[in-house]
Parts: C-alpha cells; structure tokens; sequence
C-alpha cells in the first residue's frame, strides 16, 4: 500500500464552466446531444438519464461533449444540496451538451490523479461536507471551479487511486450493463404499446381509467433519514430509472400512495414517471395514479407513452412547471378494449418482472460499492481484499 498525501485538487485539475444556451433552442429530440443538466447527477453519485432535453441551434463547438468525459454539477435545487458537487464519468457512445451549471473536469497533472478516482472522491463525506457548507444560495445552491480546486484531498499513489477506481468500477461496469437489459426491456414494451395503439382509433382521458391522488407533504420537522414510518417522495429528484430511491421517510403521513401506483412528477420537470412497490406517502411535487381496472403495469406505460403531451405544462420562463388533477385527468391515452387490455397487461408485466429483477441486482451492487467505497478512499481497506469481495458479488 502507497504512502497518502495532502493534494489541493487546483494542482491537479481545472473545471470549466459551461455555455448558456438560449432557452427558446431547447427541445425534446432524443437522437440529438442531450444538454447536461443537474437532473443528469443521481442523489448518491453516478449519472442519471433525465427527461430528453436537446438544443436547436448555433453553439460554440467546444461545448459539445464526447463519452468518457468528466463533469462535475455545480447547481443543485435541494435545500440539502444533494447532488452538489459530485462529478460523472459521460455514458459511452453519446454526446453531450455543456450547459453553464456543469463544470467540465479538465486534467492538468495526470502524475498527481486519476480521473475516476477524482469521481469516486466526490462521493466521500469529507469532500460533500465541504462543498455544500461552502455553498452560495438558500432555495438553489451553488459551488464555483473556486471552491472546489480548494479542497484539500488524502490521495494515495496514482497507481493506487487507479487500483481504487478499478475496483469500484467494476462494479459500476456491472450496474451499467444491467441498466442496457433494463432499457432494452423498457424499449421493447414501449415498442409493443406503440404497434397496439395504432391498430385502434379511439382514445381516452386519463381520468376514465384511473384514480389520481395529488401528494401534501408533512412539516419538515416530521421527516426523517433514518427509516421511522413510511418512505416519502417529494418529487423527481428520487426519482430512478423505474423505482424512486428511498432518502427520506415519515410517520405523519399526509397523502398514500400504495404497491403499483404510478409515481407522476407533477412539478418541473413535469411527467416523470416512475412506480412504487410499497404504501408510501407523496408530497406536492408529485401525484399517485392508480388503475381503476386492475392494471397497473399497462396503466404506467400509457402514462409514458403520453410524454408528449405534459410539454404543454413545461412553463414558459415566467411561471414555474407544474400540472394539476384536472389537466392530468384530461391527458388522453389509447382506448383498448377489455381484452386486448388484459393481454397487454400480461404480456408489459413479464418485461416489468424482468426490470425488477435485474434493477434489484444493480441496487446490491450499488449498496455494496456504496459500503466499499469509504473504506478504500480513506486506506483503510486494501486494495486486494475489496477484490475478492466484488469478484463474488459479480
């Protein structure tokens, strides 16, 4: 094991500010660069796939983002600053925009840190203490390129760090690939909802074929961290890929949401969607949807496949986004028939099963990554003990 060492990160790196592009160029083309924003940072750490966000129009070339590349949030909504700070490795084979409220890592000495050992250092407590208690900003917190080249890090050799970066990366590696199954999955429901929806005519508000409970969210002092009473989502920033992840819970709960529910964020950005596997209680960022006719799965899926139409509540700059009961009881989804409806059911709840499966395998490996992760970033578990715990978890 190598000697550690005091490192001021502005000796080893530069962050970039990003480039403000004009809101009327923002659109929702999916084949196009996505422009970074914070909802791409996961509470936690890693990127998250947020809501499509691309931009129409002329931009410096240099904003444009290859994968591989490192970016760090420097905006964060949270009171508690959740994601301030942290910074992610881009997705492979995709192309990014870089927007002002992302810094952009830029390596100066490659002898004093490894990139991905910078990334799994941004998750460590020390670091997060320091960032958020530096913050400007009450309602919306900002850090600068500023505060964050002054932290001072304990960082071993690099050839450690990049041993360190191995190990937890293994297991991200093994997140990311159970996350193409699960996007593979996703597509091939959406793809088959899609071939039914066109071979009827008639349509339907959402209000005809399910139950919508807006949330109400309890006092602040009556939430807590530490698992007393029942989860509580607030909005889309617990929000993941399928299931929002438990941060927050309560034992005064104002508004249920129950096993299946749809989890609709009613708040910018309006119409994310996730489902919920357990009773819950909902804040007023976002609102529950339950089938009226026993079909949960079908019912979350003709949520999504309504995308297009929550654009209609996105705001327009001077009002904030935000929809409510009636004009989401007003959303119009495919009419199928009782029977085709009972074999889509079937058919989306065996891909669903699948989702569930691989995403509860990704969420112990997150958790074990997770337990490792501060151990080894402060030398306190070698290198080649964490090995052999990640080559039996994967």
């Amino acid at each position: 094991m190598s000697e550690w060492g005091e490192l001021r990160l502005s000796d080893a790196i530069e962050v970039k500010h990003g480039f403000a592009f004009p809101g009327d160029g923002f659109g929702t083309e999916t084949a196009a660069p996505q422009v970074l924003t914070p909802g791409n940072f996961a509470v936690g750490g890693g990127f998250r796939r947020a809501k499509p966000k691309s931009f129409d129009g002329d931009y410096p070339a240099e904003y444009l983002l290859e994968s591989g590349e490192l970016v760090v949030t420097m905006t964060d909504l949270s009171k508690a600053g959740d994601t301030l700070g942290y910074a992610v490795q881009l997705p492979a084979d995709e192309q990014f925009l870089h927007n002002q409220r992302i810094g952009l890592v830029q390596l100066i000495d490659p002898s004093l840190l490894e990139p991905r050992f910078f990334g799994y250092l941004t998750r460590t407590r020390a670091y997060r203490d320091r960032i958020v208690s530096t913050a400007t900003g009450s309602t919306v917190k900002h850090t600068s390129p500023g505060r964050i080249g002054e932290y001072v890090a304990r960082v071993p050799a690099v050839a450690e760090q990049r041993a360190i970066a191995d190990v937890l990366g293994a297991l991200d590696d093994k997140i990311a690939a159970n996350e193409q199954v699960v996007q593979t999955a996703d597509q091939l429901g959406r793809t088959i909802l899609q071939a039914r929806a066109e071979t009827i005519t008639g349509d339907a508000a959402l209000g005809e074929i399910a139950e919508v409970v807006m949330g109400s969210s309890p006092r602040g002092e009556e939430l807590n961290t530490g698992g007393s009473g029942i989860p509580f989502y607030q909005g889309s920033r617990d929000f993941g890929f399928r299931f929002p992840a438990q941060r927050v819970w309560t034992t005064f709960v104002t508004r249920e949401a129950a096993a299946g529910d749809t989890l609709l964020s009613v708040r910018a950005p309006v119409g994310e969607v996730n489902v919920i596997v357990e009773r819950v209680c909902i804040g007023r960022g976002v609102a529950a949807i339950r089938s009226k006719q026993g079909r949960p799965v079908l019912l979350a899926y003709l949520v999504r496949h309504a995308g297009p139409q929550w654009e209609q509540f996105a705001g327009d700059g001077t009002m904030f986004a935000s929809v409510n009961r009636k004009q989401i009881e007003s959303i119009r989804v495919p009419a199928f028939g009782d029977k085709e409806a009972e074999l889509l059911e079937v058919e989306l709840a065996s891909l669903e099963s699948q989702i569930r499966v691989v995403l509860a395998e990704s969420r112990t490996l997150a958790a074990l990554r997770d337990t490792l992760l501060p151990q080894l970033m402060s030398g306190k578990l070698r290198v080649r003990d964490a090995e052999k715990t990640v080559e039996q978890a994967i």
